[in-house]
């Protein structure tokens, strides 16, 4: 079991390394996570499990592009409430999951996808 222990470190340092901080030695301590290599292998099941398997998930980023897990956690709410008559913000409308991702220019499909997997805890194409 010593190759196990050895293989979650070196996975938790590719996915979960965030900049000047130790690594994480449970998954309690998880606080950022790198969705690139899950997206790269088609795994958007992957990033919907992390919801529920990191609980002080702050930050996913994924080619360039970041999202603070918390705000977009709370889009859902916006999405899913109407106020006075008003439609829920949308996907893309600056108050929905899209105001959320942090990053230069447009972010690709597969990035997207997998934050709003991360937000709402299943893959799926938004609403």
């Amino acid at each position: 079991t010593a190759w196990r222990a050895r293989a979650r470190r070196v996975l938790c340092a590719r996915l979960c390394a965030s900049d000047g901080q130790p690594l994480p030695t449970s998954r309690d301590e998880v606080s950022d996570l790198d969705l690139g290599p899950m997206l790269g292998a088609g795994r958007l099941s992957d990033a919907a499990a992390a919801r529920q398997l990191l609980p002080n998930l702050a930050r996913v980023r994924a080619r360039g592009f970041e999202m603070e897990v918390a705000a977009a956690r709370a889009t859902i709410g916006a999405r899913t409430k109407e106020f006075s008559g008003q439609r829920p913000a949308s996907f893309f409308e600056p108050g929905g999951l899209r105001g959320c991702i942090r990053g230069e220019g447009e972010p690709p499909a597969d990035v997207l996808l997998g934050m709003c997997a991360v937000r709402d805890g299943e893959a799926h194409v938004p609403p």
